[in-house]
């Protein structure tokens, strides 16, 4: 039955469960995917799910799933005060974590209550003054609708209780770089390199975060401590381009002529062939030069940079 329901068969895999429900009546875990099965129908039967999540909780009236299940079900409906009074006899049976306070507070943002959400959050982090989670999540909603400042306060109270979340500081640092705050994302991805020094990708945004800032230097060395961690194509590029800014145009070539070589020819990189025609430019190697623009020409034949590109040519006598 949980076959047949997963490959999308629901009509099947409800009737297999009826067979499994009639050896086992009282198998939770039956009605459990018999009531998710009403949900993820094309016309969702949200009366029929509850009815089977009802079902579990008569035989077991603490089983967490089916609770939060029933709490979905009527959050889905849009009875958000139902889902609200299922998901409260969590948190009374749950006083230590504010797990379930923060799903009442996620339910009322998916429904667009922010001010009971907020509400909610603030009820999290009064009850559980220790727990970062109220102010990550808030953190994380204000990102989503672009009130940086409001969520850069809230990553700050949250990183304040938990300094080694490396979640926290890793979301934080990228929307600093976009905030156009890059002395704070080098001071997050810094912290976050300290505590995993091997991981590539914090190290390849606190390289991120100097080429931001223009200091091209550092962030060629941080890029280069990545690429030898894990050789992927964006720290390649990337580390061809701190080469490029430094005017270090031969090893800057190394670099881009390594990423042409290996480019997959289904994907070919239009800026790839941009920048590698003006590091042969730069570097006087006319004939590769109007190569390069060319082929970037038949990616980008319009825009700013086809513009640039042809003026290029020009220069390099091209016919």
């Amino acid at each position: 039955g949980t076959v047949q329901l997963t490959r999308g068969n629901l009509d099947d895999g409800r009737k297999t469960l009826a067979k499994a429900l009639t050896i086992d009546p009282k198998d939770a875990r039956a009605k459990l995917l018999m009531g998710k099965s009403y949900m993820a129908d094309k016309k969702p039967n949200y009366d029929l799910a509850i009815a089977q999540f009802d079902a579990v909780l008569v035989d077991d009236p603490k089983n967490v799933e089916a609770i939060m299940a029933k709490a979905g079900a009527l959050s889905a409906k849009g009875d958000v005060p139902g889902s609200v009074v299922v998901m409260q006899t969590l948190v009374k049976a749950n006083p230590d974590t504010a797990e379930y306070e923060d799903d009442i507070a996620q339910t009322y943002l998916a429904h667009g209550m922010e001010s009971d959400a907020r509400a909610e959050f603030a009820q999290a982090a009064k009850d559980h003054p220790k727990d970062p989670e109220p102010f990550a999540l808030q953190a994380e909603y204000d990102q989503s609708k672009k009130n940086y400042t409001q969520s850069a306060k809230e990553f700050d109270q949250a990183i304040v209780l938990s300094p080694a979340n490396p979640r926290l500081i890793y979301d934080y640092g990228r929307m600093l770089l976009v905030m156009m705050q890059p002395a704070k994302a080098q001071d997050m991805f810094a912290r976050l390199v300290s505590l995993n020094p091997s991981d590539p990708e914090a190290v390849f945004w606190l390289g991120q975060s100097y080429a931001s800032e223009n200091q091209w230097a550092q962030a060629r060395d941080e890029y280069k401590r990545s690429f030898q961690l894990a050789k992927t194509y964006v720290t390649l590029f990337n580390l061809g381009l701190s080469y490029f800014e430094l005017k270090d145009y031969k090893d800057a070539r190394a670099a881009f002529e390594a990423l042409a070589a290996n480019q997959d020819p289904k994907h070919p990189d239009p800026q790839l062939w941009y920048v590698l025609g003006d590091t042969y430019r730069l570097s006087g190697d006319k004939r590769n030069a109007i190569i390069a623009f060319k082929q970037f020409l038949v990616l980008v034949p319009k825009g700013t940079a086809a513009t640039k590109a042809h003026a290029y040519l020009r220069q390099l006598g091209a016919s």
